[in-house]
């Protein structure tokens, strides 16, 4: 179910989400959720939430898709809260339930993390969903809710709609500079080969702005060339190689969730002895070290980028 953005991949209040399907909802969300968020999320990235029910989702299992799908929250146990379907799908003339677990990480009234909890379903396409037949019970949270302790670079980011401007944040010192850039997919394509393009983060706090004078690919998933600094957390616990994961918001006004996306990871690392800025990107959310870092990029659709300061600057409030 790539839209239900449960993919392997905060001084704040944590809350885990895990999604069943009919009968009455047995709990609600909190009540900052209600209203349409922008998600970290391949496809259908644009839920609504009511008190108790979340939408829309589409699962392949088996190889028949379902779409539409609407989730309500079924059990809450203390941060846990666990999603079923609100109506069961049918396979082969039986009955299931679709399940799922989030963990939720208030950053805002209007910003989010949200994390994967619940372990992929090769039948589905590598989404983390539980199929279970309408007979089966389900009243534990532990029973959805598969992993509990997330890694730094698990999350992925929600929005709520139209207060991307609002949200940002400042990036991280490694991105506050301007001068040009070269990008390289993970098979090592060269995406520039009419030189270097330019790549601004000094002009507008929180804001990263790209040309695509040489570099015809979209940098950080945007037709546009801006995006927003929306969260950042050290690449590891320890964290001495002062890296850090980046997600950033790109600032269309729409996305097709094949070339455009809302997200995008960005792993960064800054050289102290020379003017270098190693960037990996992929779009929508990031992965764990053994399959991204500043340097590094393994997966289908993501990139490495050079980007070469010519200046740089401290960054001040959002304009």
């Amino acid at each position: 179910m790539s839209t239900i953005g449960v993919f392997s991949t905060t001084g704040t209040t944590i809350l885990l989400f895990c999604f069943f399907t009919s009968g009455e909802a047995a709990c609600t969300f909190p009540s900052d959720l209600t209203g349409t968020w922008l998600l970290s999320e391949p496809s259908l990235p644009t839920k609504t939430f009511t008190s108790s029910q979340v939408s829309p989702f589409t699962v392949t299992y088996a190889s028949s898709t379902y779409s539409n799908l609407v989730f309500e929250c079924h059990i809450n146990s203390g941060n846990f809260y666990v999603m079923k379907t609100a109506t069961p799908i049918q396979i082969l003339t039986v009955d299931f339930d679709i399940f799922f677990c989030w963990s939720l990480s208030r950053q805002s009234s209007n910003k989010f993390l949200y994390y994967a909890s619940t372990d992929e379903d090769s039948a589905a396409g590598g989404d983390r969903v539980e199929i279970l037949p309408t007979t089966t019970s389900v009243t534990n949270y532990t029973a959805i809710c598969d992993t509990t302790t997330f890694s730094n670079g698990d999350f992925r980011v929600m929005i709520k709609q139209g207060t991307a401007s609002s949200e940002r944040i400042t990036c991280p010192d490694s991105m506050l500079a301007t001068g040009t850039y070269t990008m390289t997919d993970s098979s090592g394509t060269d995406y520039c080969t009419g030189g270097a393009s330019n790549l601004d983060g000094c002009s507008a706090s929180g804001t990263l702005t790209a040309n695509y004078t040489a570099c015809s690919t979209k940098i950080f998933s945007s037709a546009g060339g801006q995006a927003y600094c929306m969260y950042q957390e050290d690449f590891s616990s320890t964290n001495s190689s002062n890296t850090h994961y980046v997600s950033m918001f790109n600032t269309d006004s729409s996305v097709d969730s094949s070339a455009t996306h809302f997200f995008t990871c960005v792993v960064v690392y800054s050289d102290p002895n020379n003017a270098s800025i190693y960037m990996s990107t992929h779009p929508n959310y990031c992965f764990n070290t053994s399959y991204q870092n500043a340097t590094y990029m393994s997966q289908t659709g993501g990139y490495t980028i050079d980007w070469t300061a010519s200046s740089e600057y401290t960054d001040t409030p959002n304009v």
